[in-house]
């Protein structure tokens, strides 16, 4: 039941002139909808860049297990310059908040609410009201004159 509130209150969209993505929830609570927008964005990022630190870390045990098969000196260069580029990648990976993203706006409390609007509530609840007592008056009269 979350799941299925959650998928319907979930928007995200890519801008195709830009080729940025735009997430966000419509909730009846802003700080709900804000709170859970962060969490959302901060564990994907979390899994993206815990995905990519396994990676490179296997692949670093790779390129130093294999070190001592090469014999040539171009080929140590080259292996040492391919662990040099991996180690950078780690240290990148370790120094950012945000590896998979870079945040345009940060998540914020919405200024205005988007949804409901009480006065279309309440113009749709009075004619309403006002229908109903417009039929009573008329099968009123109705009554009364047979």
């Amino acid at each position: 039941k979350l799941y299925e509130s959650l998928k319907n209150s979930l928007y995200i969209g890519k801008d195709l002139d830009t080729g940025s993505y735009n997430i966000s929830i419509e909730s009846r609570d802003p700080v709900m909808s804000f709170e859970i927008l962060t969490n959302i964005i901060e564990d994907l990022d979390t899994y993206l860049k815990d995905k990519q630190m396994e990676i490179t870390k296997e692949r670093l045990l790779y390129l130093q297990s294999n070190a001592n098969s090469f014999a040539s000196i171009k080929q140590r260069e080259y292996l040492d310059s391919l662990v040099y580029e991996e180690l950078v990648k780690l240290m990148r990976l370790e120094l950012n908040d945000f590896y998979s993203f870079s945040l345009i706006d940060k998540p914020f409390y919405p200024e205005k609410k988007i949804k409901p609007k009480r006065t279309y509530i309440v113009l749709f609840a009075m004619l309403i009201y006002t229908l109903i007592i417009f039929i009573r008056i008329v099968n009123h009269k109705k009554i009364i004159e047979s």
